[in-house]
């Protein structure tokens, strides 16, 4: 039983040592400046020059799909054109067939 007492003793004597030695150096831990160590002054770096990649890379999609719109505008107008002429020589020919098959039944009668 003094044993299981003086074991305990021991246990917390330890475990108040280490908090005293963690709170005397918990202030200077605080002041350890992140931004000094070079692992994270090159991850910081990393991760800017990334996010500028991805936005430049972004910029040339853009330009990529502008320059495809345009060319499926033009390329549209002169589908929309071609057809619109071959529609109005179909009209027209489909006129003149009227007019023909008119004149040909007026005749008949």
């Amino acid at each position: 039983m003094i044993i299981n007492i003086l074991l305990l003793i021991i246990i917390f004597l330890s475990l108040g040592i280490i908090v005293f030695i963690i709170s005397r150096k918990f202030f200077s831990l605080i002041n350890i400046d992140v931004e000094q160590i070079p692992r994270e002054k090159m991850a910081r770096i990393k991760k800017i020059l990334l996010e500028k990649k991805i936005i430049r890379q972004i910029e040339e999609w853009q330009n990529r799909l502008k320059a495809r719109k345009e060319n499926f505008k033009v390329h549209f107008k002169k589908i929309k054109k071609n057809l619109i002429s071959k529609i109005d020589k179909v009209l027209i020919f489909l006129k003149n067939k009227i007019e023909f098959i008119k004149n040909k039944y007026e005749k008949r009668m």
